[in-house]
């Protein structure tokens, strides 16, 4: 079996490897932001995580906001609206790729905070 796991591991490299070159510029961005971080109290860094939870909030809110309004249109609709609101499926799958984009550009950041808080 062994020779069989090498020859793969020739053609199709070896997952440990590809993980690491994947999380290793999220290691340094994350370290890179620690070294911003280690002057500022735990009060301070209990504010970071309230300003990133309103960078998503902002990043969202217009979604959640049309997703709430098609709520409220759908308790009053007829029966065909009502499957026409709830099958559009677009504008969660917006907000959920807003909240993602905007997640992704602070994750480094929200995680050296929790880091740096435990």
């Amino acid at each position: 079996m062994s020779i069989l796991n090498s020859v793969i591991k020739i053609f199709v490299g070896d997952k440990q490897q590809k993980d690491l070159k994947i999380l290793q510029p999220i290691v340094a961005q994350v370290n890179a932001f620690e070294a911003s971080l280690a002057d500022l109290s735990n009060d301070a860094l209990r504010a970071k995580t309230s300003e990133f939870k309103l960078k998503i909030a902002e990043a969202t809110k217009a979604f959640n906001d049309k997703i709430s309004e098609l709520e409220t249109e759908a308790e009053n609709a007829e029966i065909d609206r009502q499957e026409d609101i709830f099958t559009n499926r677009f504008i969660k799958r917006s907000s959920i790729r807003s909240f993602r984009s905007c997640f992704k550009r602070n994750y480094a950041r929200s995680f050296c905070c929790c880091k740096r808080n435990c």
